[in-house]
């Protein structure tokens, strides 16, 4: 057991670990937006549109964010980018709570969006300061799964918390934003690499560099497969009469797998192509979804998420990588952005597209639709690693005689 923690865990810089401790605390708090339907509808008395217009909006908000976000990490710096993405978030989660009207929610909602999104590229690129190219997949990996047992954790709160008074949601939201925000101020500092006079060429723009670009659009066709758990999945599950409580249970298997099994995944990579793994990850996860096709019963549907679940918890921190590994080093803050919003493009178009396939085609054409994208996914991981690998070896030279921060 000791052996396997220093495997896991060990050796990582001690910044490393505040900046965790404090990602943490703030996904345990991430209350708002698990019941958010439920105040606005019940409490606000909003109509199905204006919750969804609402939802839409904070989305929106979150693209905006990825992208100004990155851009501050780069140029302003992580520290100061962190601090400001939570202390907009606190100041604009109370206003949230108060405000009564549907477009003064509205229009909260998108600073929310914006606000909570900025976070994201400088928390990439703090990692990727902090930590030696070598233990990138660990400490991602180490994310991924604080982020998802943060995510049970806040669930628990927010309906909790919801059950006495919904202001307390709020405030409670609010306080851990800032909480993580001053943690991240007073302990880990500032980490952005400093510029050099004469900067590499592929430290430029990452929408002008066309591997990364590759690279994001497979990501984000992947997450067009994975966002169809929270749209159309519930949906073939209601046509085959399990209700939201057998949803809600089925779901909880993606949870425990990824709790249980992400603390072994670094292990078991080590040392292997990371190509290679994102594509046979993505091909057990189209075969999970692809499974739904052929499923009518609630251990039916338990046993694809198991699938599907196994390889969500084997592609984060693959992919975590290699976009680390491709980005310039003074250009993570904008590279994790592109790559954000990549992700939140398809997390806006997946439902748009799955419930359209859904209602023209029917649940077996989606869902071995989703086998089939999976399968050109990982094809495109195969073509694209001779030049990946090229562009990872050039930068491996580069970085030869860089020094970590972390250390």
């Amino acid at each position: 057991m000791r052996e396997w923690l220093r495997a896991t865990a060990g050796g990582m810089p001690r910044r490393f670990w505040l900046l965790w401790t404090a990602n943490l605390i703030n996904r345990c708090g991430n209350v708002v937006f698990i019941v958010l339907t439920f105040f606005l509808s019940a409490e606000r008395h909003l109509s199905a549109h204006e919750v969804g217009l609402v939802v839409g909006l904070m989305g929106a908000g979150g693209a905006l964010g990825v992208l100004l976000g990155g851009t501050l990490a780069d140029r302003w710096g992580r520290r100061r980018t962190l601090l400001l993405a939570q202390c907009a978030s606190a100041a604009a989660l109370l206003v949230l709570g108060v405000v009564s009207t549907v477009p003064m929610i509205a229009a909260v909602g998108l600073v929310v969006g914006t606000a909570q999104s900025l976070a994201r590229p400088a928390f990439a690129a703090t990692t990727v300061d902090l930590v030696a190219p070598h233990d990138r997949t660990r400490a991602f990996s180490l994310t991924v799964w604080s982020n998802n047992l943060a995510f049970v954790v806040a669930a628990v709160l927010a309906g909790w918390l919801a059950s006495v008074d919904y202001r307390l949601v709020f405030l409670g939201d609010a306080a851990t934003a800032l909480v993580s925000g001053l943690i991240v101020f007073r302990r880990v500092g500032e980490t952005r690499p400093e510029p050099v006079d004469d900067p590499p060429a592929s430290a430029g723009s990452p929408w002008r560099d066309g591997l990364f670009l590759v690279l994001c659009a497979l990501i984000s066709l992947t997450f067009l497969v994975i966002m169809q758990f929270a749209s159309t999945l519930p949906l073939s599950m209601a046509r085959d009469g399990l209700g939201a409580a057998g949803y809600g249970a089925i779901m909880s298997v993606n949870a425990v797998v990824i709790i249980v099994a992400q603390p072994f995944v670094p292990r078991l990579l080590r040392g292997r192509d990371l190509t290679h793994l994102l594509a046979a990850a993505t091909v057990v996860l189209g075969i999970g979804f692809g499974l739904t096709a052929v499923t009518h019963t609630a251990l039916g549907y338990a046993v694809t998420v198991l699938v599907w679940a196994i390889g969500e918890t084997l592609l984060a921190p693959g992919y975590s990588t290699l976009v680390a590994d491709m980005s310039p080093d003074g250009a993570r803050g904008r590279y994790q952005g592109a790559f954000s919003l990549g992700i939140a493009g398809s997390t806006i178009a997946a439902p748009i597209a799955g419930t359209a396939v859904l209602d023209a085609f029917g649940g077996p054409a989606l869902w071995l639709g989703c086998l089939a994208l999976a399968f050109v996914i990982a094809a495109g991981y195969f073509v694209a690693r001779p030049a990946w690998a090229r562009r990872l070896t050039q930068t491996e030279r580069e970085d030869t005689s860089a020094a970590y921060k972390g250390s």
